[in-house]
């Protein structure tokens, strides 16, 4: 986000324009779908966004799944605290390759304390007979 420093002064990015220290304006670097896919520079970026795009797919699978239950259980972070430990439990994976790892239910240890709200615990906001 742009600031101003002076009178008339600003650095940072406005509407797609870049605004430097030294008062140079340059427009903003478009992004590269083709170099993301292909730059050997950028392998471990997509790696990274895989395995991260993996955790979000299993989190948003084992929320729906138990939509019902945590309805009125989970907090407004528990997406984003659950794809967390979605991402570690893939990192446990040790057979596959790092941006090729998937969720191996022999390493969801890190599930077993996750509470799906965060100020309370599994046994204040979830009762089942």
């Amino acid at each position: 986000m742009a600031r101003q420093t002076g009178i008339i002064g600003i650095q940072g990015t406005v509407g797609g324009l870049v605004f430097s220290k030294n008062g140079s304006i340059s427009q903003k670097p478009a992004s590269d779908k083709a170099a993301f896919a292909n730059a050997p520079s950028r392998a471990r970026t997509r790696e990274n966004a895989a395995e991260f795009g993996l955790a979000a797919k299993y989190s948003k699978l084992l929320r729906n799944s138990l939509r019902v239950a945590i309805a009125s259980a989970g907090d407004s972070q528990v997406a984003a605290r659950l794809t967390k430990v979605m991402r570690e439990v893939i990192g446990l994976d040790d057979t596959n390759d790092r941006g090729q790892r998937v969720f191996d239910s022999g390493n969801s240890a890190p599930l077993l304390g996750f509470n799906f709200n965060a100020g309370a615990g599994i046994g204040q906001t979830m009762y089942f007979p």
